[in-house]
């Protein structure tokens, strides 16, 4: 069951889906722009202010959900959602919220907010259904906490099942590193993992600065501007557990951080030296990751946040600037990787310290197309660098023996309108990873069929 990648061009898809949940970025002072081409095209319509965190989520199909500041939520006619005001995040905490879909429903969203870093607010969550407001989406659950007092640092990345979504927090005062476990049913308590170095201890003026998961899920990094410290850490996203923490001192100011899409390098922006720094984290060693440092780049306004957009590339949010930069060859050595200082003219928008944050997608996922019932649906690989193999299991069982396949490009015909869950586990150098995505096959238009929601 294989085919070509350019047979797949040239079909008409009934309906086409890929990775376009951060198709569409609002950040700043109404600043925005869409990966809607191959070049980021500027978005003026955005109606929101944000000094520092931010996020903006796009459905499957790339059209522009909600963004919110952790404060208010704007639907995508740039008004504010129903109910979507008073959320208790802190539009100058580094990383004020974070969106997470629900594991297997489409139309459900958790809004993670943080305060300032010890603030009594702490780490809440809202949730917004995008079936209500008339399609607009509503807040439905409001301000509900989790943990209170914690730094304003946050990071999401799946589990090993492919389905459930890990939320991690830094605890204040204390050296505990907080993953959540998102599932489709409950949200768990905590795994702390108490290791690295103590935030928040006496004296201490906050704990600005980010923490980011890599895309291969093995590693967290997190940035403290007051410390200088860069910490890095093992993630095992079967356990939830963190381990063999790496910590790089003497960076006062550091604030933004990024890995590049293959896991390989580290940036880290510094709001004081003005300074971009890659590390080469290729092999997790801290003598050797501190002495592969190189200076990329100096930024001529004050650097903040970094982001891997869509496009491979990382972009640099630059404070009052109308114009941010951009990282365009991340996997590259040194000044290889092409730093550019104003690379996106944001127009009537301005760049603040802060770019939208997500959870971090690992790039082995795949997209669908042709998805009216009778239909031959096919499937694909999004990344095929560096796969062995892989393994469909498309949730059908009275397809029988076609209910699986093999191959980087599969097909199927589905036995009836609904919803499945295909899974996609793919081999690569003596491990696995698994990548479940809600596939929803509709009737024909005109047709009358019922069917049960299998989930």
């Amino acid at each position: 069951m294989k085919l070509g990648l350019s047979l797949l061009v040239l079909l008409l898809s009934c309906s086409l889906f890929g990775q376009n949940q951060s198709r569409n970025w609002y950040f700043g002072n109404q600043a925005g722009f869409s990966f809607s081409s191959e070049d980021p095209v500027v978005l003026a319509d955005g109606s929101m202010n944000a000094e520092e965190g931010c996020t903006a989520i796009s459905d499957e199909s790339g059209m522009l959900l909600f963004y919110t500041n952790g404060v208010s939520v704007w639907n995508r006619n740039h008004d504010l959602m129903v109910n979507g005001y008073g959320l208790m995040g802190d539009p100058l905490s580094s990383q004020s919220v974070l969106v997470v879909e629900k594991p297997l429903e489409n139309d459900i969203y958790f809004v993670f907010t943080m305060d300032q870093s010890g603030g009594q607010d702490g780490l809440r969550y809202s949730i917004i259904d995008m079936n209500e407001g008339g399609g607009l989406g509503a807040v439905i659950t409001k301000n509900a906490l989790v943990e209170s007092p914690v730094t304003s640092k946050i990071a999401a990345v799946k589990h090993a099942n492919g389905t459930d979504v890990w939320i991690v927090v830094h605890g204040w005062n204390n050296n505990s590193l907080y993953a959540y476990l998102l599932t489709p049913n409950t949200f768990d308590l905590p795994v702390v993992s108490s290791l690295g170095n103590l935030y928040g201890s006496a004296g201490s003026v906050g704990t600005n600065g980010y923490m980011k998961f890599s895309p291969d899920k093995n590693f967290m990094a997190m940035a403290d501007s007051y410390s200088g410290i860069i910490e890095l850490f093992r993630f095992d996203n079967q356990t939830g557990a963190f381990s063999d923490p790496i910590a790089l001192t003497g960076y006062e100011g550091v604030y933004g951080l990024e890995f590049s899409n293959k896991s390989n390098m580290l940036y880290v922006s510094n709001m004081d030296t003005y300074e971009i720094l890659q590390f080469d984290i290729s092999d997790y060693n801290s003598y050797k990751i501190k002495n592969s440092e190189q200076l990329v780049g100096v930024s001529q306004m004050q650097p903040g946040a970094l982001q891997l957009a869509p496009d491979g590339r990382i972009y640099l949010a630059r404070n009052n600037s109308e114009t941010i930069g951009v990282i365009c060859n991340p996997e590259a050595q040194g000044t290889f990787c092409a730093f550019l200082q104003a690379a996106v003219n944001l127009n009537s928008g301005m760049s603040k310290l802060g770019l939208p944050s997500y959870e971090q997608i690992f790039d082995q996922s795949f997209s669908f197309y042709h998805t009216c019932f009778g239909d031959t649906t096919w499937f694909v690989v999004d990344n095929s660098e560096f796969v062995d193999s892989v393994y469909w299991h498309f949730n059908d069982h009275e397809t029988g023996e076609e209910n699986t396949a093999e191959g980087l490009s599969s097909y199927h015909v589905f036995s009836a309108p609904g919803k499945y869950t295909v899974e996609l586990i793919v081999y690569s150098a003596g491990t696995y990873s698994v990548e479940n995505r809600l596939v929803e096959i509709f009737p024909y238009p005109g047709t009358s069929i019922a069917f049960e929601d299998p989930l």
